[in-house]
């Protein structure tokens, strides 16, 4: 694809966005839809056999290991597959597919491992200052959990500058991983009012978007769920012998359809990074350097 670099507000990230896949969309779709196919296939059995599961207790004090296993699988497996998709959409720009694999596995699994250590040190936190208010007064309690919050949003707002940097990383020659969280970062510092801006405008497109694809998907959810519960309490099987092959079939379509409106977030992401490059350059073309 040979795209312009351009400087763009929010809804011109967003608009361009679009029209690269509308534009692209065979070229697009003809790269991705094997990856895309696989993924929905395996996250709607694994979402499945979730549901399944609710009323096996006894299969997981039976079997502990095998069910932690199982759990490994499920979340290892649609990550690696999701990072997998991510290059195919990306690849398309650069024509380097398997380069842009080896990028974005390696940009995602920093990312993960960034939010792991953050994860586990806000829990420390909670629970440390859990206990220490354990026997205070309820004010106390609270005030302690507005601070956690607190420091949960702010973590949160400092790491949209990630957003650019790790664009960056996948674009850019030549490139060091480290960057993501060093010189990168700072560039898309100066920015993450913009990238954040970005991120509510198109969630507010996609959460339409995906409410009016999901919502047969929900409806047979909720029929499922509800005959599971009534399972439960004895009573009997109300739903028809064809209705699982039925909501696996709908989990599928609505999730294969879904990895596009994710390849549509992929490309804003992509435009807000080239509108950061963009204006980074002209600020460099009207900076006077003295002496």
């Amino acid at each position: 694809m040979d795209i312009e670099l351009q400087n763009k507000g929010v809804l011109g990230c967003v608009g361009a966005a679009w029209s690269l896949l509308l534009k692209n969309k065979r070229l697009i779709f003809k790269k991705s839809w094997l990856v895309a196919a696989i993924y929905s296939v395996v996250v709607s059995l694994l979402f499945y056999v979730s549901l399944k599961s609710i009323n096996s207790v006894d299969f997981v004090v039976r079997h502990p290991f095998m069910f932690l296993v199982l759990v490994a699988i499920s979340l290892v497996l649609p990550i690696f597959l999701d990072i997998w998709l991510e290059s195919r959409f990306f690849g398309c720009i650069t024509g380097d597919y398997k380069k842009m694999f080896k990028r974005c596995l390696a940009v995602n699994l920093s990312l993960l491992g960034t939010l792991l250590v953050v994860c586990l040190g806000v829990g420390g936190l909670w629970l440390g200052l859990g206990a220490m208010v354990a026997n205070s007064s309820a004010v106390v309690q609270t005030l302690v959990h507005v601070m956690v919050i607190g420091v949960v949003i702010a973590l949160a707002f400092f790491m949209l500058p990630i957003g650019f940097s790790g664009m960056k990383y996948l674009f850019e020659e030549p490139v060091r991983l480290s960057h993501i969280f060093t010189k990168y970062y700072k560039e898309g510092f100066h920015y993450k009012g913009f990238i954040l801006l970005t991120i509510f405008v198109l969630s507010l497109i996609l959460s339409v978007i995906l409410f009016i694809l999901w919502l047969p998907g929900v409806i047979l959810l909720s029929e499922y769920v509800s005959n599971v519960q009534g399972m439960l309490m004895g009573d009997a099987d109300g739903l028809p012998s064809y209705f699982s092959f039925l909501l696996i079939a709908v989990l599928i379509v609505l999730q294969f359809l879904t990895q596009y409106a994710k390849a549509f977030c992929s490309y804003t992401a992509y435009f807000v990074y080239l509108s950061i490059n963009k204006r980074n350059d002209e600020k460099a073309k009207n900076t006077i350097y003295r002496p």
